[in-house]
C-alpha cells in the first residue's frame, strides 16, 4: 500500500509537461531508497542525467513511499507519471498496455482448503 504525504493522493500523481514544467516531478520511492538516501516525505531532490549526449536535470519531490517487498519484480522501483518518463526518456519510452477482466466465476482458487499437518 502506498502512503502518501499529507494532501497528495493517487488523483493528484499526474505531471504535464507543458502546464507543470516548472513544477517538481512527483515520485513514489520504496521505504529502503527513502531510508539509504535519508529522505523523507515531502523532500524534494534535483535527478540529473550526465552520461548521455542530451544531458539534463529535473527537480523531482517525493510524494509517497511503499513497503520494498511490495514491487519484488523490480526491486526497488521508482515510480513516476508516464508522462514524466516520456518527457525525461524522449523517444527511448516503450511500454506495454494490458487490459483484462477477472471473471469471479471462473476463480479456482478455494477458500474452505484445509492443510493437515502431520506429526
Amino acid at each position: 500500500m502506498i502512503e502518501y504525504v499529507a494532501g497528495f493522493d493517487e488523483d493528484a500523481f499526474v505531471w504535464h509537461p507543458d502546464r507543470d514544467k516548472d513544477k517538481p516531478i512527483p515520485v513514489i520511492l520504496s521505504e529502503a531508497t527513502l531510508e539509504s538516501w535519508r529522505l523523507t516525505l515531502g523532500d524534494t531532490i534535483y535527478i540529473h542525467r550526465v552520461n548521455r549526449t542530451t544531458p539534463w536535470s529535473h527537480l523531482v519531490q517525493v510524494v509517497g513511499t511503499y513497503p520494498t517487498f511490495w514491487i519484488m519484480d523490480i526491486g526497488d522501483g521508482v515510480i513516476l507519471p508516464v508522462s514524466a518518463l516520456e518527457t525525461l526518456q524522449g523517444r527511448r519510452t516503450m511500454y506495454s498496455i494490458a487490459r483484462f477482466e477477472i471473471d469471479p466465476s471462473m476463480n479456482s482458487f478455494r477458500f474452505d482448503i484445509k492443510y493437515n499437518k502431520k506429526q
